[in-house]
């Protein structure tokens, strides 16, 4: 039953890391299109800003630098989104490596990276931790293992009785016998492998108590990393982007009507795409975050030990 449920918290181990390494993949080509999709959208913008600031320049509106500074612009925003098409199909790359011959070579993700994960209290969170977590039920596997032989070692000092039975064939008749065997242990008091095996239980539990508190660590470091993003996907949705947002229409209409150059509508759309990268990092730190905690629970595909990530146990296809 021992080595059952040891292979089995082995087992389930390894499914619990899977399954991490695989969502983890997930939200990053989510986190990879979602900045895409940024890049192209910050793109169109800069064109827009090119072609007010060409119209300018030729009517005699503006000075030329505002053009110069225009065309450079638009070079960086094209650079951003060539290098956020490759992140993309890296991070495509990962998943296909981490899933293996399932998804086909050109696919398209379903899901959100915008949807927070809830997540329990930090006492329940360590209570289901000690309860289900798989390396800590193959350690007290193998604690409880070598107990049993600490014990099987004491009992050898006791008087072991045997039965012997033997039968010889003789030409007259067939004689057998049948007797009893007792082994006294006086001066062998198997000190050495009882020694020996109490050594290994003292290990096994040190071991044991040594990992508890390192997971227990791992927990409370990965649930205050899951604060900290979702602090920061909060504030960054529903103060920092807006904000950013208006003062851009701001100086948009500004630059439109010549109040305001073209450095202050650069600025502007400067702080919201800065507002926007930092919104979607965020929201993939709290993903990554939530799926630390469900491997420490050691949850698998299918079984929902706390109710941390969202995400569908193998990324639907398009």
């Amino acid at each position: 039953t021992l080595f059952r449920s040891a292979s089995e918290a082995m087992r389930q181990g390894f499914r619990s890391d899977l399954a991490a390494r695989v969502k983890t993949s997930y939200y990053q080509v989510l986190r990879r299109e979602t900045e895409l999709a940024a890049a192209r959208e910050d793109l169109n913008m800069t064109r827009q800003i090119q072609e007010r600031a060409k119209v300018r320049v030729n009517v005699g509106e503006a000075p030329r630098y505002e053009l110069i500074k225009a065309d450079t612009e638009l070079l960086a925003a094209q650079k951003t989104l060539q290098t956020a098409e490759l992140r993309v199909d890296q991070a495509k790359a990962t998943l296909r490596q981490q899933v293996g011959g399932v998804m086909p070579a050109r696919f398209a993700l379903d899901g959100s990276l915008g949807h927070a994960p809830d997540m329990p209290p930090l006492a329940t969170l360590r209570d289901t931790l000690q309860a289900s977590n798989a390396e800590l039920t193959q350690r007290r596997s193998e604690l409880e293992r070598a107990k049993l032989g600490v014990d099987y070692q004491r009992a050898l000092r006791w008087p072991e009785v045997a039965v012997r039975a033997s039968s010889e064939r003789q030409p007259d008749n067939n004689v057998s016998q049948i007797g009893l065997v007792m082994t006294i242990p006086i001066w062998d008091r198997r000190s050495g492998p009882v020694g020996e095996a109490t050594a290994q239980a003292t290990q096994a539990r040190t071991a044991l108590e040594a990992r508890e508190f390192e997971l227990m660590q791992e927990l409370d470091t990965a649930y205050r990393q899951y604060e900290i993003a979702q602090a920061q996907v909060t504030a960054l949705e529903s103060g920092i982007v807006r904000e950013a947002e208006s003062a851009l229409g701001v100086a948009e209409s500004a630059y439109r009507f010549g109040e305001r150059g073209i450095l202050d509508y650069l600025d502007a759309q400067r702080v919201l795409r800065s507002a926007r990268s930092e919104l979607i990092a965020a929201q993939y730190e709290l993903q990554v975050a939530a799926i630390q905690i469900d491997k420490l629970m050691s949850a698998s595909p299918g079984v929902n030990t706390a109710p941390a990530s969202s995400m569908p146990d193998l990324p639907n296809l398009n």
